[in-house]
């Protein structure tokens, strides 16, 4: 189980980085209380997700994908992240 201590991290995919950020604040804020939450990084571009995870000294457990790609892309996202 998670506790407030231990940090949960999360990247997310989103081709507006100006959004994403402003979400995933939305999000660490609302679940402050229950989680650590660190967003670490954001990518907008698919073809650089692998690189992105692999050059993270920490191991994101949450994989944020935007609405804004299709239903193929977010299969790809979650290939690449698998």
């Amino acid at each position: 189980m998670w506790t407030l201590t231990l940090p949960i991290y999360i990247v997310s995919i989103n081709n507006t980085p100006e959004v994403a950020k402003k979400l995933v604040a939305t999000l660490i804020q609302d679940l402050a209380t229950q989680y650590n939450l660190v967003h670490v990084a954001n990518t907008d571009r698919i073809d650089s997700l692998k690189p992105l995870l692999d050059s993270l000294v920490v191991v994101p457990q949450v994989l944020i994908c935007s609405s804004q790609w299709t239903s193929t892309q977010q299969k790809e996202v979650l290939e690449l992240a698998g």
